[in-house]
């Protein structure tokens, strides 16, 4: 556990020192899944998921999406942001996700974002899901 929490502090010190020019994002969403997306200003942007079933992170879930953000006109701090993206389980094809969220900006200070929305995931044969999402964004 303190090996983990050395290498994730030192993965964040990496990304902050950094991040002033690249314009990143972290983000954490409810069951234990974290992101990184990457230049951010463009219309489309690359964002990289982590989602781990305990802290060890065995059946570790990774995911890459392309993403938008589009402005809304309900308010001057409010967007639509989407995306396609897809998972690997184990070396294999997972899931095809396609998440939609409303994202609040500037809530507890500035550069913290709040997200709410939904997530379509599906594999193509059996499952197909309509999953609430919840999450917490820190912009660069």
């Amino acid at each position: 556990m303190k090996k983990l929490l050395l290498i994730t502090s030192l993965i964040g010190i990496f990304f902050v020192g950094t991040a002033q020019t690249k314009n990143w994002t972290a983000s954490y969403y409810h069951k234990n899944e974290l992101g990184i997306a990457l230049f951010t200003q463009g219309q489309f942007y690359p964002e990289l998921r982590i989602q781990a079933e305990n802290e060890h992170f065995d059946n570790t879930e990774v995911s890459l999406f392309i993403r938008n953000d589009l402005s809304v006109e309900l308010a001057s701090d409010v967007n639509l942001s989407w995306g396609v993206g897809a998972s690997v389980i184990d070396g294999e094809f997972g899931n095809f996700r396609v998440p939609l969220y409303i994202v609040k900006k500037d809530v507890l200070a500035e550069n913290i974002n709040l997200m709410l929305g939904l997530e379509l995931n599906s594999d193509f044969e059996d499952k197909t899901k309509l999953l609430p999402k919840f999450g917490i964004s820190l912009n660069f």
